[in-house]
């Protein structure tokens, strides 16, 4: 059942965990409108950058692999290992109470569920 979309599931999960990228742009923002942050330290910032470029390029490897059925099953795996640590680190932390960071583990649980159905052949 999922397999025929597979390919679809992949670019749009892809394309919206890539969208990270902007807060590798543009990290004083994302600090200003998630946590209301004028001032934000620099370290805080170098951590923001690099965590948006991690985040981004899972999506870029899931974009990659929607086009690349030998990188597939792999792609998925290393997605959902990622996943999973983000929204348990949310779930189970300090930011369980940020609806934005609640809301962002919860799409992440949500595609990889999708992903736990395909490997078990739904």
């Amino acid at each position: 059942m999922i397999a025929p979309y597979l390919q679809w599931i992949l670019l749009v999960s892809g394309i919206l965990t890539a969208l990270a990228i902007l807060i590798f742009i543009s990290p004083n923002r994302f600090y200003k409108s998630v946590f209301n942050l004028e001032q934000v330290p620099t370290v805080y910032l170098f951590v923001a950058r690099h965590w948006g470029a991690m985040i981004s390029l899972v999506g870029f490897m899931l974009i990659y692999a929607a086009f690349n059925p030998a990188v597939q099953e792999l792609s998925m795996i290393i997605a959902s290992v990622e996943k999973i640590v983000f929204a348990g680190m949310v779930m189970f932390g300090p930011l369980r109470n940020s609806r934005v960071f609640v809301r962002l583990a919860t799409f992440d649980i949500i595609i990889v569920v999708i992903f736990a159905l395909y490997f078990a052949g739904v």
